[in-house]
């Protein structure tokens, strides 16, 4: 038997041997088991769940808190429960509490469970079969009504604004997205997903959310953020954004000097790379950088002239077909009073290494979770693609609001005109039996 621990909750698996002989595989899936929420899954999903598996989760909150889980798809092949299953039991293990057994499609089950506990086991068994995604849901302590999945699209809500909670976990979870936080996305689009891309929550945490739709566009562009690509998107008769009260006027930053550790030559034109340059010049937006070394010890600095709220970043790499420049990975440092401190998210005591772009062509944006208060920036690459070459714009506001610890700052609605024809996809749903959307 082997276990392993996620956050606050853990998961055990035991692979076991058939009375042929074979091996058989898990069938513990994607899986993040937050502080206040969190997401499970079988093994493979949303492809075809695996053979004669087992797999059982003990999900805990704080206490105090009792437990919903919400599914966002259930499909497995057999309809008795005896060898496919998933089975929600109470607290410790051998409980004889069973909140729930389920099985072959939603069709037959509410879509959420309701406990009395802070603490339940979720078992997972699969027999032999053909076919089936096996299943995903979602997870949260009572205190947060309006419990999304990671499949729930801004095609499923009616209501021109409203407020959903989205759980830990639904980053890695399949589902596209088509659009960006400067344009909206596409209604299409799955929620959670889209707020990870668009920086209203962390992934590892989730949280609430507030939407507000709008008339669609006849075309979104790709692009990423946070980790996530979204998707180019064609015309649609709605969008959605994300509404939040702080930074309003967030833009690009503008700085009033720039200097580097080094500088070099990029393509054959030097002046176009140093940071000094007329690209760089007091005034401009953004700063474009080619280090004459390349090794971890490079740095960029902006200095923006006085303290200003820095909510996110900005990079691409040399824009050129033929040189295939960019920097894959970096941190920041700002300066604090006297000294320079590496940014860390969430509180956390490790430093956070930021994704930079997988090509040299398109941009990479990446927010702050908590918004950076500082007139200086570095901005240190990690590692590279065959030499360092960056472009950068910082995001944030150009004057100061307070100093509180809003994780999503710079996010706004950027079409402050809904569409008053909208109407529903789907009907109201009753509160403890919900429909199934289909993908």
């Amino acid at each position: 038997m082997s276990g392993k621990e996620k956050l606050n909750g853990f998961f055990v698996v035991w692979t076991i041997l058939s009375a042929f002989g074979e091996q058989l595989d898990d069938g513990c899936g994607h899986s993040v088991l937050g502080p206040e929420s969190g997401v499970l899954s079988s093994k493979n999903y949303p492809g075809t769940y695996p053979n004669n598996t087992w797999c059982e989760w003990k999900i805990r909150v704080p206490e105090g808190n009792s437990l919903v889980l919400r599914f966002g798809d259930l499909d497995m092949e057999a309809r008795d429960c005896q060898s496919d299953y998933v089975k929600v039991l109470k607290g410790v293990y051998g409980g004889e509490h069973v909140y729930g057994t389920f099985c072959g499609s939603l069709k037959s089950y509410p879509r959420e469970v309701h406990t009395d506990s802070n603490e339940v086991i979720v078992q997972f068994r699969s027999g032999r079969h053909i076919s089936g995604r096996g299943f995903l849901f979602s997870y949260s302590s009572g205190d947060h009504r309006d419990l999304l999945t990671c499949l729930d699209k801004g095609s499923h809500f009616s209501d021109l604004k409203y407020r959903k909670y989205c759980p830990a976990g639904c980053k890695a979870v399949a589902g596209d997205i088509s659009g960006d936080i400067s344009q909206g996305y596409r209604h299409t689009s799955v929620l959670c997903k889209a707020a990870i891309h668009a920086g209203v929550i962390l992934d590892e945490l989730g949280g609430w959310v507030s939407v507000e739709t709008h008339k669609g566009l006849s075309h979104y562009r790709a692009t990423r953020a946070n980790g996530i690509q979204s998707k180019d998107g064609s015309l649609s008769e709605a969008l959605f954004t994300f509404l939040t009260n702080d930074c309003k006027n967030q833009s690009v930053l503008q700085h009033v000097s720039v200097s580097a550790s080094s500088w070099g030559e990029a393509m054959g034109r030097q002046s176009d790379w140093v940071p000094n340059s007329s690209q760089a010049d007091p005034g401009s937006r953004g700063c474009t950088w080619a280090a004459d070394q390349n090794d971890s010890l490079q740095w960029l600095q902006l200095d923006l002239g006085e303290k200003k709220r820095i909510t996110g970043i900005i990079t691409t790499g040399s824009t050129m077909l033929d040189y295939h420049y960019y920097v894959r990975s970096f941190k920041i440092v700002h300066k604090e009073r006297s000294r320079w401190r590496t940014y860390t998210q969430n509180n956390s005591t490790q430093y956070m290494i930021f994704e930079g772009n997988q090509d040299s062509l398109h941009q990479t944006r990446n927010t702050f979770h908590n918004p950076i208060i500082a007139r200086y920036l570095r901005i240190i690459p990690q590692t590279w693609h065959q030499r360092i070459v960056m472009r950068v714009e910082l995001l944030g506001c150009t004057q100061l609001r307070g100093t509180h610890p809003n994780p999503n700052p710079h996010l706004r609605a950027t079409h402050p005109n809904p569409n008053p024809h909208l109407r529903a996809t789907h009907p109201n749903p009753n509160p403890h039996l919900r429909a199934t959307h289909p993908n």
